[in-house]
C-alpha cells in the first residue's frame, strides 16, 4: 500500500475504501514493514481489501474532512 494511503488516528492505522462517487469508509488495518514509499498491511481481514478500491493520495485530506463533519 502505498505509505501516503495509510492515516493514523487515535493510536490505530486506517485507510479509505471507496464506496460511492466521494464517500469512503475508514478501515483499520494492521501495517508490517515500510520500504520504498510502501507499506505492507499485514490485516487478516486485509484479504477483502485486494479487490477494493482504496484511496491512495489525500487520505489526511479525508481524515480532516470526515472529522469535521463529525464534530
Amino acid at each position: 500500500m502505498p505509505k501516503e494511503a495509510i492515516v493514523r488516528f487515535e493510536g490505530r492505522q486506517y485507510i479509505y475504501k471507496a464506496m460511492g462517487k466521494n464517500q469512503f469508509e475508514m478501515v483499520a488495518v494492521t501495517t508490517g514493514e515500510s520500504e520504498k514509499g510502501f507499506t505492507e498491511i499485514v490485516d487478516s481481514k486485509a484479504n477483502n481489501l485486494l479487490t477494493a478500491n482504496i484511496g491512495t493520495k489525500g487520505a489526511y485530506t479525508l481524515l480532516m474532512m470526515m472529522k469535521n463533519k463529525s464534530e
